[in-house]
């Protein structure tokens, strides 16, 4: 990472960081579509619409998009739970995932031998794992039943993130038109607890 933060002796105008920067968010968006397989998606999202449980993992700068993932269906599906892994507990926020359960994990360069390990052991006991990674995922593809490629290109220090984010929001919506009645039933549970006071002006 050191080497790919290099200092120029002539600062890039803010300007045109900005169009780069939005430029390669574009494109790797572009590749993210077109390296997706319809029979993948469709398999994806039966596979969280049927799932008794969905566990989502993600660690250091993935822990963000899983976090937001999380967030997002579970406002739609019940019984989904963010792998979170405070103090080195992720062991026991998996023992009970088993046959029936779906995992989604995002896992990018550099990756986690914790990520490995967990997913290794769902996959023994059951569970369908469905990985976001990046483009060449032949390093990984074995932890997955279901590989969903991402482009994360950056021109600088840290992977973009951009497309995998705009897979989830596509994943979120489908899910919801799958499953109507559910998520609407679990967005009317929602907004009925929000109702309590939860912002202003409520």
């Amino acid at each position: 990472l050191p080497e790919r933060l290099t200092k120029s002796d002539t600062q890039i105008p803010n300007n045109q960081l900005l169009q780069e920067s939005f430029t390669l968010d574009i494109q790797n968006i572009q590749k993210t579509m077109a390296a997706q397989k319809d029979e993948d998606l469709e398999d994806t999202i039966q596979s969280l619409s049927k799932a008794r449980r969905i566990y989502i993992l993600g660690m250091r700068s993935s822990f963000a998009i899983a976090h937001y993932f999380t967030s997002r269906i579970g406002e739609i599906k019940e019984n989904v739970k963010l792998i979170q892994s405070t103090g080195m507990i992720y062991p026991e926020e998996i023992i009970e995932a088993g046959e029936g359960d779906v995992c989604v994990a995002f896992m990018f360069p550099r990756y986690s031998k914790m990520v490995a390990a967990s997913l290794s052991w769902m996959k023994n006991e059951g569970v369908k794992i469905i990985l976001i990674t990046s483009l060449n995922a032949a390093a990984v593809s074995g932890y997955g039943h279901i590989i969903l490629p991402c482009s994360i290109s950056s021109n600088y220090f840290k992977n973009s993130l951009a497309a995998p984010l705009c897979l989830t929001n596509f994943l979120t919506a489908a899910l919801a038109e799958y499953n109507v009645d559910e998520s609407r039933q679990v967005l009317q549970k929602i907004e009925s607890l929000l109702s309590q006071g939860f912002y202003l002006g409520l």
